[in-house]
């Protein structure tokens, strides 16, 4: 019992008391394990609750995933299923590939408290296979062709230049995305007789990416000037 108001009278006291009932012990967590799905190692994970739950108690699972694998914890949590059957499995789906799961799970039941959290588990989501043999060919003052040899078929790449060749090429130096199984591209609008840093890499659609293959090449100093025409004679009127 818990005494939640009181109210003094000038013959009596009174108040509201509330009847938790006999347990007032917090429910004790359940367990969970996660791992990457048959489905889709890069972009699902399977949560498994175990553990039975006390009578008339439900589990509240509870994921997310942080932007990078040095993430201590999740961007967000969210509530992604509440049931009442322990050792279900649930798959979360649309992640981005190379990316931290977090999972957590606790019991919850009506008039009792909820459990504490269960252990914060992980796993990271597999990665997609960069590109290889990055080349340059066709350099001009202010064009290049770019050749590589692609890791994945299923996946976009995304081609990336920069006229630092100390730059970390990202999303703000990306300039085209080309169509899965794509192995080359011309590069336009280069600084002449500038050194530059290419790279390519392969794109997921949930926001993931492989690693980038990379290289340097230099611009020549100038355009060659196509020569004088000579014995053409334009007649007017004719």
């Amino acid at each position: 019992m818990q005494m939640v108001s009181r109210r003094d009278h000038p013959d009596k006291v009174s108040g509201t008391l509330l009847d938790v009932g006999p347990a007032l012990n917090a429910l004790t967590a359940p367990g969970l394990t996660l791992a990457l799905s048959s489905m889709s190692s890069r972009h699902a994970v399977k949560a498994t609750v175990s553990s039975a739950l006390p009578a008339g108690a439900k589990f509240q699972l509870e994921m997310g995933y942080g932007a990078t694998t040095a993430s201590t914890s999740p961007q967000s949590w969210r509530p992604v299923e509440v049931n009442t059957t322990a050792n279900r499995v649930f798959v979360l789906g649309q992640i981005p590939s190379h990316t931290m799961v977090f999972g957590r799970v606790k019991a919850i039941k009506p008039t009792r408290i909820d459990s504490a959290y269960s252990a914060v588990q992980t796993i990271e989501t597999a990665s997609i296979a960069g590109p290889s043999a990055a080349t340059f060919a066709s350099v001009t003052a202010g064009s290049a062709i770019l050749k590589w040899t692609y890791g994945s078929s299923r996946y976009p790449a995304e081609v990336m230049v920069d006229a630092s060749t100390a730059a970390t090429l990202g999303s703000s130096n990306r300039v085209d995305s080309l169509p899965a199984g794509s192995t080359r591209y011309k590069l336009l609008g280069l600084n002449s007789n500038d050194s530059h840093k290419a790279g390519v890499r392969h794109a997921d659609p949930y926001g993931g990416f492989s690693t980038t293959r990379t290289v340097i090449f230099t611009t020549t100093t100038g355009y060659t000037p196509s020569p004088a025409m000579r014995g053409l004679v334009v007649i007017r009127g004719g």
